[in-house]
């Protein structure tokens, strides 16, 4: 079992004003140094062997997404067991800042739409350290992450994905998709659930508005409106238990219920 490490930036008062554009810059400025160093830390594992590029890019995403969780103040709060790997969760999908806040407490790989390729920094990122990429448009590109999936599950490693198939403003979990359970359902693997959550200070923008991206706004604002906000709060409550289904479709909608059990609603 994995020790779990919450994440505790200086609290903010219980109504805060909203960052002046200088420490909103700085805040920027901060999440761009980080990047790049990790970006080059991160190089160095190619002059590795397997084993040790792989223990190295763990710490490397590790401590990029600590660092950039304690520059944007954002808060990670922990709640059920990390599953050991190999394991493969399926997690509701909310913000760009999910995976940040997921890569603080798991060394994974993380399934993503081809979109995310093309997210400022964050799909660089998030390339750089073997993420698997799915056009979910095309039935033939599932049938290859599904094999990719099996891969990277029998050389020992977790994933992490996202079988909503898109980000919401948190009201609901919605049904899990199952052609990503696939490869899961054939072999018989166990998947665990988490759900993600996260809330603002009193008197702060609520957080279904801005820490959660739907796909019906505009990146560049709503990075800004999240840097102005002092600290915000993310939960993720991990399942107790792993579910098993020999059809993809009875895999996922299991899955989904035990999920939308424990969810709680963004407001």
């Amino acid at each position: 079992m994995i020790k779990p490490t919450t994440i505790f930036p200086t609290e903010a008062p219980c109504a805060p004003k909203p960052l002046p554009l200088f420490l909103v810059s700085l805040r920027a400025l901060g999440v761009l140094f980080i990047l790049l160093l990790t970006y080059a830390l991160n190089s160095l594992r190619h002059f590795m062997s397997a084993e040790w590029g792989w223990r190295w890019r763990g710490k490397v995403f590790q401590m990029w997404a600590r660092e950039t969780a304690s520059v944007l103040g954002m808060r990670v709060k922990v709640r059920g067991p990390l599953p050991a790997a190999p394991y493969l969760i399926a997690s509701n999908h909310l913000s760009y800042v999910d995976i940040i806040a997921l890569a603080t407490q798991l060394d994974a790989v993380f399934l993503a739409k081809n979109e995310v390729l093309g997210w400022p920094l964050l799909g660089m990122i998030i390339k750089g350290f073997d993420a698997l990429f799915v056009d979910r448009d095309d039935p033939k590109d599932v049938i290859r992450v599904n094999r990719e999936m099996s891969r990277v599950l029998g050389s020992g490693k977790g994933i992490v994905f996202f079988p909503e198939g898109t980000r919401t403003e948190g009201r609901d979990v919605l049904p899990f998709q199952p052609p990503l359970f696939h490869s899961a359902a054939a072999a018989g693997q166990p998947v665990c659930y988490l759900t993600i959550f996260y809330k603002t200070p009193r008197h702060a923008p609520p957080a279904s508005r801005s820490v959660c991206w739907s796909g019906d706004m505009d990146f560049i604002p709503h990075l800004k409106e999240l840097l102005e906000i002092p600290t915000f709060t993310c939960c993720l409550t991990f399942g107790s238990r792993a579910l098993v289904a020999s059809k993809r479709k009875d895999l996922a909608g299991s899955v989904w219920r035990a999920a939308r059990e424990q969810f709680v609603p963004v407001s």
